[in-house]
């Protein structure tokens, strides 16, 4: 369970100390795939906003290492949608 939460380094440090750019093109590459996902909503800004906040929780994953902090930000995006309409 601490490497769902926290990742493996040893993986994870190889990866991010030589090829920092394409993590940063997978995330840009899974917020596309994200957004597609949530394509039942079918209103353009609503897409662009899902496209976003996949950029963010990307950005959380690579910053944190783990994934506590992506699936906290994604329960919170969630609440705020069913909240806010």
């Amino acid at each position: 369970m601490l490497w769902l939460i926290y990742g493996d380094p040893s993986v994870l440090n190889v990866f991010r100390s030589r090829y920092n750019w394409t993590m940063w093109l997978g995330a840009l590459i899974t917020s596309l795939l994200f957004a597609a996902v949530h394509m039942q909503y079918q209103n353009l800004l609503t897409l662009a906003e899902m496209f976003l906040v996949g950029l963010i929780t990307s950005a959380a994953r690579i910053r944190s290492g783990g994934l506590l902090l992506p699936v906290l930000l994604h329960m919170e995006a969630t609440a705020l949608g069913l909240l806010l309409g």
